[in-house]
């Protein structure tokens, strides 16, 4: 779809009337999820795990629609928990202004101030944005030790590239959207250090946990 709603919500209406389908598993994406679920609880069909986690994907409660993943502002609140306690520091966001975005904001502002801290700065960053370097450079004049991110792979790197090129090294951290070997492998060394919070482990070859 494209991440784009009309497609999404006109791609199930196809599936209920045409397609003689039954279910929709694992859909992804957070604005084409609720629109198209919305859909879907209007012609009680089943629209079952989307891939997305903002804190009112569940809402309304709906016995044909139900969510498996923890949401991002959880995902954000247990992150920044863990940095400040292992690297304290002073805490900026960089995020979209849309809901994944809010869900970013809303974790990490929570568990900031209940370890007594703050967030010394809120950067909104547009979604089709290339060019990072004046917010970087706004934040690093701001002694910004911690930047969460509101972003998925490409813009992760992209925002991680543009601090290399200033000789820049904060501590990245990001939601599930970041918690994927493809991350890894796109970005190389340009990702290193980087901090996700992944809710099922991704294993990796010589891992000691698999045996």
């Amino acid at each position: 779809d494209g991440y784009v709603e009309e497609r999404a919500t006109q791609a199930v209406r196809d599936l209920v009337e045409n397609e003689n389908a039954f279910a929709i598993l694992s859909p992804l994406g957070t604005q084409t999820s609720h629109a198209a679920a919305a859909v879907a609880r209007e012609n009680n069909f089943l629209y079952l795990f989307p891939v997305t986690g903002p804190s009112n994907t569940p809402v309304p409660q709906s016995p044909f629609h139900f969510s498996r993943a923890q949401t991002i502002q959880d995902e954000i609140t247990t992150g920044v928990r863990r940095v400040l306690e292992t690297r304290p520091g002073n805490v900026a966001i960089m995020a979209p202004g849309d809901e994944f975005g809010h869900a970013i904001r809303a974790g990490a502002k929570a568990q900031t101030e209940a370890m007594g801290a703050e967030i010394i700065a809120d950067i909104t960053i547009a979604r089709d944005a290339s060019d990072y370097s004046f917010a970087l450079r706004w934040l690093r004049e701001r002694d910004i030790d911690i930047i969460v991110v509101g972003t998925i792979g490409t813009e992760t790197i992209g925002i991680m590239q543009a601090a290399r090129q200033l000789r820049w090294s904060p501590t990245f951290l990001c939601a599930s959207s970041c918690y994927t070997p493809e991350l890894a492998a796109l970005g190389g060394e340009i990702v290193e250090g980087l901090y996700a919070v992944g809710q099922i482990p991704i294993p990796y070859t010589g891992d000691r946990l698999l045996g």
